[in-house]
């Protein structure tokens, strides 16, 4: 049975250092941060940051939900 799950990949920018970090799933950055999957998944919906790490979402996946908002608009001005 095929999962309907899908890796979102991050980035994290070390506020401190400038460092940045490329995850393709946020299983994989949680983990290197030291925190759970939900709180990560939070921070990268709102930019937030984690023990001085900025999180963000992927190019590809912010390009995913602009393709999403767009159907949503299709469908809204129907």
């Amino acid at each position: 049975m095929k999962s309907n799950y899908k890796k979102r990949a991050v980035v994290l920018i070390n506020e401190g250092t400038g460092e940045r970090k490329d995850f393709d799933s946020i299983n994989g950055a949680a983990a290197f941060v030291g925190v759970n999957f939900f709180n990560l998944q939070r921070a990268a919906m709102y930019n937030g940051t984690l023990k001085g790490w900025r999180v963000y979402e992927s190019a590809s996946s912010i390009r995913k939900h602009i393709e999403e908002l767009k159907d949503q608009l299709k469908a809204l001005e129907r």
